[in-house]
């Protein structure tokens, strides 16, 4: 995998190079012309080198559909102001190809380590969301529930709303109000702000939806309105599941909703149904009671998965 990473990034140094000084040959051969067609000047050329690298970037972390059309079109925009002279439509469309042409050969430099590097990123999610749960631990003598519900027995608010607080954002907590639900008047105008620690990155396109939930069961650390004690986990720490990645989970960050350990799939990244899933190869990423975060294989079989999700069900777990 590095010697790919490393042929790759090389290629593609390599490829720019050339083109750039393709274009500054050409651009010199074009100015013994008095019409100067396809002429580009040193800023031009700096502005499409900039503007590749900006929509690479954007790439990497959008994905193509959101990022090409802005950027052809801020590239367009850029391109006239620093024109000094009128464009015709072929030299837009020169100038556009370009721009595809050098952020073609950046994507593969940058898409090989993305993977690991938004992986750790992920775990470092997993990590800050259990420390705060174990700060309110810590602060209430017991874990939060899965949800407060109202008095008809509706989820009204998430723990991921409970332990705003741990993760540095009292500000929202203090406008959250606790006398309405999650999408009442008040707390729909809370809907937009962005909480990064409950989003994988990995997860793109699903900005406000969380990427991590609790699994809730009577038989899990989140029996659902109740919450437990850590002396209520008889199977240990580090072999009880607190919070699970669920990829492209529809679930708003504020909303009391999150896995069903009676309905959900006992499989990593189900082909059918709903589970334990994510955006990286092979498998996803958990977090134990004790905080340690581990990545669990596609392959893990369900009786194992079932084990680590119960509190106190006794059963043996082996190696995984």
């Amino acid at each position: 995998m590095a010697a790919r990473t490393d042929f790759a990034w090389i290629s593609g140094r390599a490829a720019l190079t050339m083109v750039r000084q393709g274009l500054l040959a050409s651009c010199h051969s074009m100015s013994q012309s008095p019409t100067r067609p396809f002429q580009f000047s040193l800023s031009q050329l700096l502005l499409l080198t900039a503007a590749c690298c900006v929509l690479s970037a954007g790439v990497y972390w959008l994905g193509w559909w959101m990022v090409l059309p802005i950027g052809l079109a801020a590239v367009m925009a850029a391109g006239f102001v620093l024109s000094d002279n009128k464009r015709t439509a072929a030299d837009w469309i020169v100038m556009v190809l370009v721009v595809l042409v050098l952020a073609g050969l950046l994507l593969p430099a940058i898409q090989s380590p993305r993977g690991p590097s938004r992986r750790t990123a992920c775990s470092n999610n997993l990590r800050n969301i259990t420390l705060a749960l174990q700060q309110y631990e810590l602060r209430y003598g017991s874990f939060p529930p899965a949800y407060i519900p109202d008095s008809n027995g509706k989820p009204m608010h998430s723990w991921r709303v409970l332990i705003l607080p741990y993760l540095e954002r009292q500000d929202l907590y203090a406008n959250y109000r606790f006398d309405e639900p999650w999408n009442g008047p008040n707390n729909s105008k809370l809907h937009t702000n962005y909480i990064r620690l409950f989003e994988c990155p990995s997860d793109v396109g699903t900005r406000g939806e969380t990427s991590y939930v609790a699994v809730v069961g009577p038989e899990t650390a989140w029996p659902g309105t109740k919450a437990i004690k850590t002396a209520d986990i008889k199977d240990g720490f580090s072999n009880t599941i607190l919070v699970a990645e669920f990829h492209h989970s529809g679930i708003h960050w504020m909303e009391p909703r999150d896995l069903d350990m009676a309905t959900m799939s006992m499989t990593v990244n189900p082909k059918r149904g709903v589970g334990i899933s994510s955006e990286h190869p092979d498998g996803a990423q958990v977090a134990f009671v004790d905080g340690r975060v581990k990545f669990l294989s596609n392959n893990l079989p369900p009786e194992t998965l079932r084990a680590l999700l119960t509190i106190a069900g006794g059963e043996k777990v082996g190696e995984y």
